[in-house]
């Protein structure tokens, strides 16, 4: 089946429909064509790049100076997808004709940002890209770039090295899903930019990106063959992003599309998150107090306050946490105040004592799930409101939430909203698999939580961070 989105453009050859009949040229949705869900997270994939150190860089929506740390799979996997792309013969044989007259240059995309006043002001810095093409002396560059003035100003710089495609110039950026002409001129540029032995772009362009992504789409250029990777490619990064004074807000993004991680936070981890050995933690679900300890021995200084309603799980905290920063509330944290059923989770032989499945949700898929645990007892628990807590204690401030509550995640944050607007972090399990009834899955839990972003998610985990603590929006409680 042959998809014809736009036609005057490209087709994307797959065997299934698309998710939506608007498919717009962009970085990502010229290769959506792929299920949502495995395109998402290939798309994000590329977003976290493995530091030496074993840590992971979250790069926001595009992936700007850090190019050269993509993982060689991680490129093989984003190439097969743009190569489904097929595009107009009529743009093919414009570009091929060009690299035939003009067989090696420094490829310069110049976005101006007409269409955004702060990027504009900021980004576009002629001087920026005059300086990395300084480097490249005697060489030519093909500058694209939606103001004509652009263009002009560098072929003055640059006299007799400037290339540049026949277009018709705006000077506001102009969508290509508004204007065949537009639409077609844009793909021209791309598909050249794609061939430029090295590329200078611009920050925060998807189209740079694009046209890095795009290298061997088309037939190879003779000294491209066989490299593997993309181009070498060079942004000038502005100052305002260096100086870390991008006054721009961060917006609340989608907890199913963030790359999933192997494994979890925990003592260390939270110190590196924190970076303060003396933060405030609600640890709800505390059970015997193993995480407390690995807390207190990285953040030896930390005030935490620890929720347990099951009275084996208490006993056995008390045995292994004794620490004047450490308070217990026996009982367990949901939507009304009062005594509620909690069900209490045993296990078959060496597991007898397991006690660290117990909810105060019926179980469900729990039970198909892990045979070996069972809930054949039923509690009288005490249960309170996290936002009543809050008052009575008259906590102003809280670094962490720590919530390991067997299902009952969306109990927790029903009841707090008000602490929640107090909390910087909140770190909680989940499972989309509905292990006790009524459980939120992960789409519900970030659904109930709309003034925080979703920072890292792992197998049965989520870290969510408050997003006005992130923008600086609020100083005070």
């Amino acid at each position: 089946m042959l998809i014809n989105p736009h036609s005057h453009i490209f087709s994307i050859n797959n065997t299934f429909s698309p998710k939506n009949k608007d498919t717009h040229l962009s970085t990502w949705i010229l290769a959506a064509h792929e299920p949502a869900d495995k395109f998402n997270k290939l798309k994000i994939y590329r977003e976290f790049l493995n530091a030496d150190n074993g840590n992971f860089w979250y790069l926001s929506s595009n992936i700007d100076y850090q190019f050269e740390n993509i993982k060689d799979e991680v490129i093989f996997q984003f190439k097969k997808y743009f190569k489904k792309i097929i595009f107009n013969p009529t743009i093919l044989e414009l570009v091929n004709q060009f690299i035939k007259n003009h067989p090696k240059f420094i490829g310069v995309h110049i976005r101006t940002w007409h269409d955004n006043t702060w990027r504009n002001q900021h980004f576009h810095d002629l001087n920026l890209f005059k300086k990395i093409m300084d480097k490249f002396p005697g060489h030519h560059f093909y500058v694209s770039s939606d103001d004509i003035s652009v263009v002009n100003a560098l072929s003055l710089s640059y006299p007799g090295r400037i290339l540049s495609a026949p277009k018709y110039h705006t000077k506001t950026h102009t969508s290509s899903t508004t204007s065949v002409r537009v639409g077609i001129e844009a793909a021209v540029d791309l598909l050249i930019l794609s061939k430029s032995q090295e590329i200078i772009g611009s920050y925060e362009s998807t189209f740079t990106e694009c046209a890095w992504w795009l290298a061997d789409v088309i037939p190879s250029t003779p000294w491209w063959h066989g490299m593997g990777r993309p181009p070498p490619i060079h942004i000038p990064v502005p100052p305002v992003i260096i100086n870390h004074s991008d006054p721009r807000p961060l917006i609340k993004n989608d907890a199913r599309s963030v790359r999933l991680e192997a494994g979890g936070l925990n003592g260390s981890r939270v110190f590196n998150l924190l970076k303060k050995d003396n933060p405030i933690i609600i640890e709800i679900g505390s059970n015997n107090g193993e995480t407390t300890e690995n807390f207190l021995r990285f953040m030896p200084n930390a005030k935490i306050f620890c929720f347990e309603p099951d009275p084996r799980a208490i006993k056995k905290f008390k045995e292994r946490i004794n620490h004047p920063n450490v308070k217990l509330f026996e009982c367990a944290i949901g939507r009304v105040n009062g005594p509620i059923t909690f069900y209490q989770s045993s296990g078959y032989d060496e597991n007898a004592d397991w006690d660290q499945s117990g909810s105060i949700r019926i179980p469900k898929a729990h039970l198909q799930i892990y045979p070996w645990v069972k809930f054949d007892s039923q509690i009288k628990v005490q249960m309170v409101r996290l936002d009543d807590w809050l008052t009575e204690y008259n906590i102003e401030y809280i670094d962490l939430i720590w919530a390991d509550i067997q299902g009952a995640e969306s109990d927790m944050i029903i009841s707090g909203p008000e602490a929640l607007k107090r909390t910087h972090f909140l770190y909680t399990e989940y499972s989309n698999h509905e292990c006790y009834e009524g459980q939120a899955s992960l789409k519900e839990i970030d659904e109930l939580l709309p003034e925080f972003m979703t920072s890292r998610l792992f197998n049965d985990d989520v870290l969510f961070e408050n997003l006005n603590f992130v923008n600086k929006e609020y100083s005070k409680f």
